[in-house]
């Protein structure tokens, strides 16, 4: 029997277009990408490829179709890249408090610092992306004295990260079953209590004083009344690039009263209050 061999899809693109490439690499079911520039591959100054992993060569090949003549599909062959990543996973501070480290990592930790001990397996959420990192902030901002809903909890970064900053209760739900069991390993990693789940976000049962969502736009925005409905709080919304701003305000503002926005980057967060 021959190595494994796992598909990967190749995308070369501007510099200033690899943020919004990447979330279509995500959306088409890519479960991690990797980005190089000309600073370690042979590409013209400006240029980066995308390397988008995917869990089977059918979702692969529809990508490549859906991405159009910039993207070409490709084939890792044996287990060896697998650890690889991790070379660049380094502890990195987030805010004034929040650390986020793997677990091959140490830290010396300040009185009031917040480690996240994290491993993400083959979920999203290292800290390091803009999108976690902008909801991060807001949690360190607004605090968390009571429940808190994680919606897409991925690595469980957030619901974490929540918990360790009071939350008396934390839910994560994603619809990707592996990403509830690793965000379920990593709150006991760090020693806290999450309930991580696959249940939809309509069948998602009480209140919450404070909802978190990262997720990109496409499948944000029809969630929009189901996530207000469970805010009695506020309601944190990142994932979104700064083109999509106002088409995700115009669903969300006549719901709940926009507070505030932070950019990082192509990227931003809206937070919201819940209607009185």
């Amino acid at each position: 029997m021959g190595e494994p061999r796992y598909p990967t899809v190749r995308v070369r693109v501007d510099a200033a277009e690899a943020d919004e490439v990447g979330a279509s690499l995500f959306e088409l079911g890519a479960t991690g990408i990797e980005e190089r520039d000309e600073t370690t591959l042979d590409r013209s100054e400006g240029e980066v490829e995308l390397i988008g992993h995917f869990a089977d060569e059918a979702a692969a090949r529809a990508a490549v179709e859906a991405l159009g003549d910039a993207a070409r599909l490709d084939f890792i062959v044996g287990d060896a890249w697998k650890d690889e990543w991790k070379k660049f996973f380094r502890p990195a501070r987030v805010g004034a408090r929040f650390v986020v480290r793997p677990p091959w990592e140490r830290w010396d930790a300040a009185p009031d610092d917040r480690v996240i001990t994290l491993d993400p397996g083959a979920a999203f959420g290292t800290g390091t992306h803009q999108t976690t990192r902008l909801v991060l902030l807001e949690v360190e901002r607004l605090g968390c004295a009571g429940a808190v809903l994680d919606v897409g909890c991925g690595s469980g970064i957030l619901a974490i990260a929540a918990r360790l900053a009071g939350a008396t209760r934390v839910v994560a739900v994603d619809v990707d079953p592996d990403a509830a069991r690793i965000a379920a390993e990593n709150a006991e990693i760090n020693g806290v209590v999450i309930e991580a789940s696959t249940t939809p976000i309509g069948d998602v049962a009480g209140a919450f004083d404070l909802v978190l969502a990262n997720i990109r736009s496409p499948i944000l925005i029809p969630m929009a009344d189901a996530l207000v409905a469970r805010t009695t709080g506020h309601l944190v919304l990142s994932g979104l690039l700064e083109p999509e701003r106002e088409e995700v305000r115009a669903r969300f503002d006549p719901l709940a009263t926009f507070e505030r926005e932070r950019v990082d980057g192509e990227w931003l967060s809206l937070t919201y209050r819940a209607p009185a």
